[in-house]
């Protein structure tokens, strides 16, 4: 179980994340809705790592990481959408916390946002669009000072959000679902 500060972040399970979500969402028919998913991070730094953060190798391999995150996106939505059916499921997009690389990093970020999108309206589920959020484009400075405040990298290395980062996830993800329209 992973765990930040001895705290907990997910009960524990046995095999892959998808099969424990399966798992759960049978042993609760049509009790679970919102349904957020979050996928695309380790397999961006599972190639920033395999380039050992040369560009050049990451701008080769970015393609085929990006192919594979929206094939494991769209399976993962398909699988979900069987297990629940009328279950309202949002996908959150990218974003990018790499400090000193966007000029290079972010257009790669936003080739993903667009797959991600793309599975997302292709298998009838909403998209969280953060990266605005937390790449505003435009001054590279002004997107550094989004990236350290809602995330933890300019305070201990940590990728992990901030407490303002969860507070704009949650944000994009109420803006997504359309729930406003059920408050009078």
């Amino acid at each position: 179980m992973g765990n930040t500060l001895g705290i907990g972040l997910h009960e524990e399970w046995s095999g892959t994340q998808i099969d424990a979500a399966l798992t759960f969402l049978s042993a609760h028919k049509g009790e679970v809705s919102p349904i957020t998913i979050t996928l695309w991070a380790n397999d961006v730094r599972e190639l920033a790592e395999s380039c050992s953060q040369d560009f050049a190798c990451i701008l080769e391999g970015a393609p085929a990481t990006i192919t594979r995150v929206a094939t494991n996106l769209k399976t993962i939505l398909t699988r979900l959408r069987v297990a629940a059916p009328q279950a309202e499921i949002i996908v959150t997009g990218p974003w990018n916390s790499a400090i000193g690389t966007f000029p290079i990093t972010d257009p790669l970020y936003l080739q993903l946002e667009s797959a991600m999108k793309r599975v997302a309206v292709d298998t009838r589920v909403r998209f969280a669009e953060l990266f605005p959020r937390f790449n505003p484009q435009g001054d590279v400075d002004a997107e550094a000072a989004a990236i350290c405040a809602l995330t933890l990298v300019c305070v201990d290395g940590d990728i992990h959000l901030s407490d303002a980062g969860n507070r704009v996830v949650a944000d994009g993800v109420w803006e997504a679902s359309g729930y406003q329209r059920l408050i009078p």
